[in-house]
């Protein structure tokens, strides 16, 4: 099978480390797109297993192939950030490598961002697991829709509560490629939240996004994922993304408006990681370790004034409960 690649109308890219027995099957789903008119941009992150070969392999058939191999380690992150500076298509998607596609996703989400003239388009996921029958529904939309991109930040953040929350994920989206490199828009490396800085300034400076009924993504949950796992990286990164989301909100003059977004996407992200702590970490001595060093790192981002004022005491209980009850 031959594609022409003299202009691919949307990128996709796919980091891999070490994902030898899923990796055919993530491909296998890009290059078999009902869009023939694609770039499938493979970053080799210096994996150790069978990896290189099976890529080889399909860039060596497969002329919509493209295959790179990182110098040096670049995590997810930064093998994503290798792809968008190499991609030339007019529009942009992501896939793991162990995730797979609809065969019809990046058609039916490009006539979309035609249609409506959106920057950003927004598909549901399937969290997959063992087999075939052993799914669930992680994100779904039950309408079409097209919404701008600042009332979408609201959803993205749970600054609404609504019927269309928007994942920080950005394997279900497309997005123009001219509106991520003209923003310069870069996924932080080496970090658990990569996904997280790139979405809420994504959509920060989104004109309109469109939404889409359908859900196109597989997200396969493996038993060896990181998310399984706990350690101190997880608060860094989770700190360290958020100094960066309200440096820009200042460096822009853009902080007064959206501070409350601010605040409600890392109360979302902070709950994820205080769930994975007293889920994974048993010993209490421990956890109180964690907690006390969450807290301190978490005064370089967080106005304790500010927040109360802007989330209430309410909804402040609300948040705390459920780490409390655990």
């Amino acid at each position: 099978m031959k594609y022409s690649l003299t202009a691919p109308q949307i990128s996709i890219i796919i980091p891999v480390y070490n994902t030898e027995k899923y990796l055919s099957k993530c491909i296998n789903s890009v290059i078999s797109q009902s869009i023939k008119d694609i770039e499938v941009i493979i970053i080799n992150d210096l994996s150790t297993d069978n990896s290189e070969r099976i890529i080889i392999d399909y860039a060596e058939k497969y002329d919509c192939v493209r295959y790179y191999k990182m110098n040096k380690k670049g995590f997810t992150g930064g093998a994503r950030n290798f792809g968008i500076q190499h991609a030339k298509g007019k529009y942009i998607g992501f896939v793991d490598s162990d995730d797979w596609i609809d065969s019809n996703m990046y058609e039916r989400m490009i006539n979309l961002i035609v249609k409506s003239n959106a920057d950003i388009a927004v598909c549901g996921v399937k969290t997959e697991f063992h087999n075939a029958h052993d799914v669930s529904y992680r994100y779904f939309y039950e309408f079409e829709n097209v919404i701008e991109g600042h009332f979408a930040l609201g959803l993205l953040s749970r600054r609404f509560n609504q019927d269309t929350p928007i994942s920080p994920i950005v394997c279900n989206k497309v997005y123009q490629l001219n509106f991520i490199k003209k923003n310069q828009f870069q996924f932080l490396n080496n970090s658990y939240n990569e996904d997280d800085a790139f979405n809420f300034l994504s959509f920060l400076n989104a004109r309109k996004v469109a939404i889409t009924p359908n859900t196109f993504y597989h997200y396969y949950q493996r038993e060896s994922s990181i998310t399984h796992s706990f350690s101190i990286k997880h608060i860094d990164d989770l700190i360290d993304t958020f100094i960066i989301i309200k440096q820009y909100l200042i460096n822009n003059k853009l902080y007064p408006y959206y501070k409350e977004d601010y605040y409600s996407f890392f109360e979302k992200c902070l709950l994820f990681v205080i769930d994975l702590l007293l889920l994974k970490e048993q010993d209490i001595q421990k956890q109180n370790k964690y907690f006390k060093y969450l807290i301190a790192r978490s005064r370089n981002i967080i106005n304790i004034s500010e927040y109360i004022d802007l989330i209430g005491v309410r909804r402040l209980k609300k948040f705390l409960s459920p780490a409390i009850i655990k």
